[in-house]
């Protein structure tokens, strides 16, 4: 990255302190990009009563103080 810097704007690189590069891809740009390359965007791995089912467990259970006594070791 720094040698590209170096060659496509000088002036960043030459300055003291920290560099901030920006990632300006948006989304639409993203699912076009998936779809001309026929990738499935909507995943069917996780469905979205999936998502909200396993995010209130896992609330859940960081609520929660597991001891020696609440696990089983066979």
């Amino acid at each position: 990255v720094h040698e590209k810097l170096n060659v496509h704007q000088p002036t960043l690189v030459n300055k003291n302190g920290p560099i901030h590069l920006l990632d300006n891809t948006q989304p639409s740009t993203t699912v076009q990009k998936l779809h001309q390359l026929g990738i499935e965007v909507y995943s069917s791995d996780l469905s979205p009563i999936d998502f909200h089912v396993s995010r209130s467990l896992d609330n859940f259970l960081t609520q929660k103080q597991i001891t020696r006594k609440h696990l089983s070791f066979s």
